[in-house]
Parts: structure tokens; sequence; C-alpha cells
């Protein structure tokens, strides 16, 4: 195993599956589970190709990958922890990678410099927006020297926008994902995570936008920014 060692237990539950299934469709679909349980859509079901008994190892990585943000940031102290992007890096896309290509984000101390030099410059209110967000990371360590500041990602790639929808959740982040192609504006789809925190009593909360929503969305939000330039 190349990941740190705290994903012991995680990649022991991971294997069982990957003897039967391809390794980086079960890993973006244990992101799917986690991010249907989190979902305000009612109607939204778990309805993979998996057993009975391989959706139970599904809550065992769940219940796995608790154990390990708990143990990071309560236990060790960590102000955030990239569970996601940190086991994909070691073990799925520079691993299973079918096209041999190789796949590293930003360095967690890289990214904290990044947020500690870039931080005074969002104003109070605002926004911070990543257009090739990866995993989360620079997100994530902008949103621990700015709480509460709406973190917006954006990524080409599908799987690190469910790893950034994750990482959201996770850390509690009011903020908006989008799947999209950052140099042409070609929109795939988008997600608001933990819109509503004030209405779910803190409780983590992802709803899914379609093409139409996110477009309309982004709409409003130049024109607010052409109004306040006025």
């Amino acid at each position: 195993m190349d990941a740190p060692t705290e994903f012991k237990d995680f990649h022991q539950i991971f294997q069982n599956l990957i003897r039967k299934y391809d390794a980086s469709v079960v890993y973006d679909d244990f992101m799917d589970y986690i991010i249907n349980g989190f979902s305000l859509e009612q109607d939204l079901l778990w309805n993979m190709q998996y057993s009975y008994e391989e959706n139970l190892l599904f809550s065992d990585m769940y219940v796995e990958c608790v154990k390990v943000l708990n143990q990071k940031i309560v236990m060790e102290g960590l102000p955030w922890y990239d569970f996601f992007g940190t086991y994909y890096e070691a073990e799925i896309v520079n691993k299973f990678n079918k096209e041999g290509r190789k796949q590293f984000f930003t360095p967690p101390h890289v990214a904290d410099l990044l947020a500690g030099l870039n931080t005074e410059a969002i104003r109070e209110g605002g926004s911070c927006n990543d257009s090739a967000a990866g995993s989360g990371r620079c997100l994530l360590a902008f949103n621990k020297l700015r709480p509460g500041i709406r973190m917006i990602a954006q990524d080409l790639d599908l799987s690190c926008i469910k790893m950034c929808i994750c990482n959201f959740l996770f850390h509690g982040i009011k903020g908006e994902v989008y799947w999209m192609n950052s140099l042409t504006n070609e929109i795939f789809g988008g997600w608001f995570v933990n819109e509503a925190l004030h209405s779910t009593r803190g409780a983590p909360h992802v709803m899914k936008l379609d093409v139409n929503e996110v477009k309309l969305v982004r709409m409003e939000k130049q024109a607010s920014l052409s109004s306040f330039g006025k």
C-alpha cells in the first residue's frame, strides 16, 4: 500500500471490491455513495451493480473514512485533511490509469502557502474560485483561514468534482462545485454543497443542479459582479 498507514483498514476493504471490479469505478462509486447519502433529493436512490454483501463494504469504507478524518483533524489537530485526494493519488490514478497518465494534486503545504498569500484579497462576504480545483485542496486551505467564505470549485475531471463535493461535505464548507471546462466555459453539471445549513440544523447536504440551472446561477453572478463594478 502506497497510501499513508492510517488508510490500512480502508484499503483492505477496498481491495475486496477491486478483485471483481475496476478500481477507479469502485472509487467513483464510493464517492457517489457518500454524495447520495447527503443529497436533499428524496427520490435519489443508490442503485448500483453490487450485491447486498458488497454494498455493506461501501458502508464499512464510509466508516473507515470518517475514522481517518477524525484521527487527522480531531486527534492530530490538522486544520483540514484531503482524504479523497490522498488515497486517489496513491492508490487509484497513478496505479490503475489505463492510459498511463499520472495525476498529482497541489501538495498540502503549497496549498496552505497559496492561501496565506492570497487570503487578504478576498473581501468579507466574498468568494474564492479555483478554476482547476482537483480534489479541492487549495479551497480547503482557504477555508481554514477564512471560514464562511463561499468556495467555488471547477474542474473538467468528474472524479475530481466528486472529491471536491465530498471534501466540502466533511469540512462544512458552503460552496458550489461545477463540472465544466474552465477554458471554454462548457458546462456539464453542478452542485450546491451545504447551501442551507441554517435550515438543516448544521447537517451537511448537497443539491444537484442541471446544466440550465448552472447557467442561470452563473449568469446571475455575472450580472451581480457587473453591477458591483459600476
